[in-house]
């Protein structure tokens, strides 16, 4: 299809040069998939963009918003809300090489529902650290994605992975280590054939399915200490698995081969990770308290560090620049993670 057509007596819609909005423009609907064009440019009127509006657009590079639109932005043809914390629509790339590697910019929270989809070419992503929500579909059917990871290695805020987000993203290779994600949903993994590797941090919850036919898995990191519950079909899509691995915290290994879902792995349930909180005087390291924060003393330059509260918030992150770290902190408990050192206790 390469243009909508609206008799003007419909009371719902309007075609706006070949293009489907809602009849009082506020709106875009759709956008046909077969337009040649190799950029398109959204109305000052438009508000909102529906899911899936500029899905399987191969020949379109560049989405642009005409002037005078205080609800929707482009930066480099992609689309964005007015604020930039929400990612709408990222079109395919024109080059090879830019096709094959996004680096989504920092600031942004959210990707929304089919914002960066069936591209063909595309094998790394390097998410931002402030990106908290991935939104139903919103990377799926990206079939050469092979590398997910956080830009310089830095914290992840990300906390929610929704429904089919990654769906048949067959070269996937490992789900990384996001430390605040609370959320697997339903068939966010599905159909990652190539799927090896994942880690699901301790008070993740993961919904029915969530890794549906990811037959090739091999190490499954569980790094709550009391197994979550899951349901019992959840792993078994694995082809071998006698040979896939359950790599849990120490002294948890029985409650894994023993709770459902979890005890398909009984006999390759490997005790290994180091889930202690450790307290400021079993470490080498000092606190001195301010009048508006901490000072932690004892460390060395480069090395990255996050902060949270009690709750799972991220407070603050960065790397050292020299052997003392000054953090500005209300009065309260902090957990503090430093990269070498550990995660301890922290209390201003």
């Amino acid at each position: 299809m390469i243009k909508f057509e609206v008799p003007a007596t419909n009371q719902h819609f309007t075609s706006v040069d070949g293009v489907l909005y809602s009849k009082d423009r506020t709106t875009l609907v759709s956008y046909p998939n077969g337009r040649p064009d190799a950029s398109y440019t959204i109305l000052a009127t438009t508000q909102n963009v529906q899911p899936a509006a500029f899905t399987t657009t191969p020949a379109l590079t560049s989405v642009k918003v005409e002037e005078g639109n205080s609800y929707l932005r482009s930066v480099e043809g992609v689309l964005y809300d007015a604020q930039l914390s929400t990612l709408l629509f990222y079109p395919v790339q024109p080059s090879r090489e830019k096709a094959k590697e996004i680096v989504l910019r920092e600031g942004l929270t959210t990707l929304a529902p089919y914002a960066l989809t069936h591209h063909t070419a595309l094998e790394k992503i390097t998410l931002p650290e402030s990106l908290k929500v991935i939104k139903d579909n919103a990377l799926c059917y990206n079939p050469k994605l092979t590398n997910l990871k956080i830009k310089e290695e830095g914290s992840s805020a990300l906390e929610f992975i929704g429904e089919s987000a990654f769906k048949y993203c067959r070269s996937l290779d490992t789900l990384p280590y996001f430390s605040m994600l609370r959320t697997i949903s339903k068939s966010a993994f599905s159909t990652c054939t190539g799927l090896y590797t994942i880690h699901l941090p301790a008070g993740c919850s993961l919904e029915k399915d969530a890794f549906e036919k990811c037959i090739n898995l091999h190490d499954v990191y569980a790094y709550d200490v009391t197994p979550a519950t899951i349901d019992a079909n959840m792993f078994t899509d694995i082809v071998f698995i006698n040979e896939t691995r359950l790599i849990v915290p120490v002294k948890s290994g029985h409650l894994y081969a023993n709770q459902i879902g979890w005890n398909v792995f009984a006999g390759h349930i490997i005790e290994s990770i180091e889930t202690g909180i450790r307290t400021i005087e079993d470490t080498h390291i000092t606190v001195r308290e301010t009048s508006n924060g901490v000072i932690v003393d004892g460390l060395q330059a480069g090395l990255h560090y996050a902060l949270y509260s009690t709750n799972g918030c991220l407070v603050a992150q960065g790397v050292t620049r020299m052997a003392s770290l000054t953090l500005t902190l209300q009065k309260g408990l902090y957990m503090l993670k430093i990269e070498k050192v550990g995660t301890f206790k922290c209390m201003k």
